[in-house]
């Protein structure tokens, strides 16, 4: 079975939208997380856990500076799944 950004952004963006406190329809894949949706380094924090908790997906912490907006991290997911 093959996995695509339209199976996982919406997964990616619930866990987005729960750490940012936010309603996740207010996610968009080109949200930058730091500067549009509000995440400090805590938040990137959370998102990495929520990510390996939920998801399976382990991002190193220092590949976490490349997770720029929430198409990134789509596509983070999408090469380790």
């Amino acid at each position: 079975m093959t996995v695509s950004a339209h199976d996982v952004l919406p997964r990616v963006s619930a866990i987005v939208a729960e750490i940012a406190e936010i309603p996740q329809a207010d996610v968009r894949p080109t949200d930058a997380l730091r500067e549009g949706l509000g995440l400090d380094s805590l938040g990137l924090v959370e998102l990495l856990t929520a990510l390996h908790d939920r998801l399976g997906v382990l991002v190193p912490d220092e590949q976490a500076d490349e997770l720029f907006t929430v198409d990134d991290v789509v596509a983070r997911v999408l090469k380790e799944v």
